[in-house]
């Protein structure tokens, strides 16, 4: 559906173009109609409109300056004039300001239908086209995306990070914020029905609805960001100066977020709801204040779809909730990750920082907010230990009956305890894992060597066959024997050239046995290790052998 405003100060000509536009065939159209212009600046204040149909001399505002105010209002409505004048300067102006038409009353019903048909098919072309864009350019900017969703998650998550930090990563990223001024907070997720549409759906549709809301964002914002999850999106917009905006941001939001909910509804059957924030929210306040609108968000779309909110002020027990949330749910990834990656050392601090903030509360075995963290706590370490068949611990009983019953605790202190206890047997397990891994995998490539010398490898080829990455390899065959994966391979062929060598074979046959091709490579290969050539490396084994024979 399209919002078309009609202006004129002769009230005849706006009831006769009314009436042709209700009648219009194929296309779904909202008519509002103005007699001044004052009256349709008030409706484009309140309303977003997608096409405009105006007189230009009208008494007060001409037609032009209009169209002039309405481009600041809302830069994506069409403008068509309808006048009574043919004069060449009227249709210069209207031209040089990219009017969408310029049609004289004095024309026929069919030629004025058929320029706001053309007007329509443009907006629909343009709609088109703007999607496809983005598709193209999310495709394009994929991996920098994933790189920026990650770091802008963190972010949302209650990860701590100064303005200098934040500058960097953003320069180092393209992040297209500034590190110290506040944010407006914007997020959408897909709705039930919307979330079923997505699964079927082939193309990112999540990232281009971000991608898309984006550039309605930067008509009032110059600075904005988004990160998209699963099933929702989150914007984050700065000004980098106080704007006097002719509308107030509350109606730019709804109007434009409304629009952009009916867009994807239309062209692609995904529901969307959406709530944004009113004031914006300093750094250290961001992964609360999206918490809250999250949580507000949730509530309200539980039995209903394609809702549009406004935030509520939140109360004080409301902010408490919600900063105790945030805080624990990042300390809580945080651990997820140190304990994945067996980094000890960083978990244990971060559990040290979710103790000294969790201690302050008393151990209440009834309260849900307790139980929640010590579920949430003890199911990370139960799912490590699982995924990771740490069959040591999966059959401990007495470990699986504290992990399950937080009754067993008199104190969070006596639990933190008890979960430092466990990571600690984790990282000890996988560092021995590591060990075994290590040695069979360093066992095996020494054997592959062996076996494969005289058909000759490459890094890559060896790493295929132990399914690493060859860098990987590399670093580890050296940290576990000393040397190189390269120098231990030049110690095989000079053993094995040096078998050959008192066994009388050719050269060139000793060079294809070791994995050479060339001879001449192979005697400079032998040189470089021994100081002598093949030749003079036989020679001299041969007169040794032969004093060898003599003294016997």
């Amino acid at each position: 559906m399209y919002r078309v405003l009609i202006v004129d100060d002769e009230l005849h000509v706006v009831d006769w173009v009314y009436e042709l536009l209700q009648e219009l065939d194929g296309c779904e159209l909202d008519l509002y109609k103005a007699s001044t212009v004052t009256a349709a600046l008030a409706m484009l204040n309140r309303n977003r409109m997608d096409i405009v149909v105006s007189d230009i001399a009208m008494p007060g505002m001409n037609g032009l300056e209009l169209h002039a105010r309405i481009r600041e209002l809302w830069p994506s409505c069409k403008v068509m004039f309808l006048t009574g004048h043919s004069d060449f300067d009227y249709a210069y102006e209207a031209v040089k300001n990219e009017a969408a038409g310029y049609v004289l009353k004095t024309e026929d019903d069919d030629a004025i239908v058929g320029a706001v048909k053309r007007v329509i098919n443009t907006l629909e072309l343009e709609l088109e086209q703007r999607m496809e864009l983005q598709q193209a350019q999310q495709q394009a900017q994929s991996a920098m995306s994933a790189l920026r969703n990650d770091y802008i998650l963190a972010l949302l998550r209650g990860e701590g990070s100064t303005p200098q930090d934040r500058r960097q990563l953003f320069a180092e990223t393209g992040i297209a914020l500034d590190p110290e001024l506040p944010l407006l907070v914007i997020a959408a997720r897909a709705d039930n029905g919307g979330r079923e549409q997505l699964s079927a759906m082939k193309g990112p549709t999540l990232p281009a609805l971000g991608s898309y809301v984006l550039q309605s964002l930067k008509e009032r914002w110059e600075l904005c960001e988004y990160v998209a999850t699963v099933d929702c999106v989150i914007w984050l917009c700065q000004s980098e100066r106080d704007v006097t905006l002719p509308i107030s941001v509350q109606t730019y939001l709804k109007e434009s977020l409304e629009r952009i909910q009916n867009d994807f509804n239309l062209n692609l059957g995904a529901m969307f709801s959406f709530i944004y924030a009113i004031t914006p929210a300093e750094w250290d306040r961001v992964a609360a204040k999206r918490e809250e609108l999250w949580q507000q968000l949730l509530h309200a779309t539980m039995y209903r779809s394609g809702v549009l909110l406004q935030e509520r002020e939140a109360t004080r027990s409301d902010e408490l909730l919600v900063t105790r949330i945030v805080f624990e749910r990042s300390k809580l990834e945080l651990l997820r990750g140190y304990l994945d990656k067996g980094e000890a050392k960083s978990f244990m601090l971060v559990l040290e920082e979710l103790e000294h903030e969790v201690g302050k509360r008393t151990l209440e075995v009834r309260e849900s907010g307790t139980l929640e963290l010590f579920q949430s706590l003890s199911m990370l370490l139960l799912s490590c230990m699982n995924r990771h068949r740490l069959e040591s611990l999966q059959s401990d009983e007495e470990v699986l009956d504290k992990l399950t019953q937080l009754s067993r605790f008199g104190s969070w202190e006596e639990y933190f305890r008890f979960v430092e206890e466990i990571a600690s047997m984790i990282f000890r397990l996988f560092g021995e894992r590591y060990e075994l891994q290590g040695s069979a995998t360093i066992r095996f490539v020494k054997e592959y060597m062996r076996s494969t010398l005289h058909a000759g490898f490459s890094l890559v080829e060896l790493a295929d066959q132990v399914h690493f990455n060859p860098s990987y390899l590399s670093r580890l065959f050296k940290e576990s024997t000393g040397v190189s994966i390269t120098d231990y391979l030049a110690e095989l062929r000079l053993a094995r050239a040096i078998e050959l060598l008192k066994e009388n074979y050719k050269v060139s046959e000793i060079a294809a046995a070791v994995g050479i091709e060339a001879p001449a490579y192979f005697s400079r290969f032998f040189k470089k290790m021994t100081k002598r050539t093949p030749q003079e490396y036989r020679e001299q084994w041969l007169l040794s052998e032969g004093h060898e024979k003599s003294k016997r």
